[in-house]
């Protein structure tokens, strides 16, 4: 999510690895591979997102403030969306 707007909704149920570019004020680079996501690197100034490192279980979210970035797990079963980022 960003700036309140999902971006792109993935499954990670699904056996994949692709990087995803989010440009902004800031830009993040996410990496998702085996379940798990991460932002790979930030342009930010603090790199609290980069510094969150992976995570796989829903519930759990990565935030870059300086771009307005969210990144949430959610879902409990393989049907459902496992990430949102805005």
């Amino acid at each position: 999510m960003k700036n309140d707007v999902i971006i792109k909704k993935i499954n990670l149920s699904q056996n994949q690895s692709q990087t995803i570019q989010i440009d902004g004020k800031y830009q993040n680079l996410l990496e998702i591979q085996d379940g798990s996501v991460r932002v790979k690197s930030s342009s930010c100034p603090n790199q609290v997102c980069v510094h969150s490192g992976w995570i796989s279980k829903s519930g759990q979210t990565i935030a870059c403030l300086p771009n307005q970035v969210l990144i949430r797990l959610s879902g409990e079963t393989s049907e459902e969306v496992d990430i949102i980022a805005k």
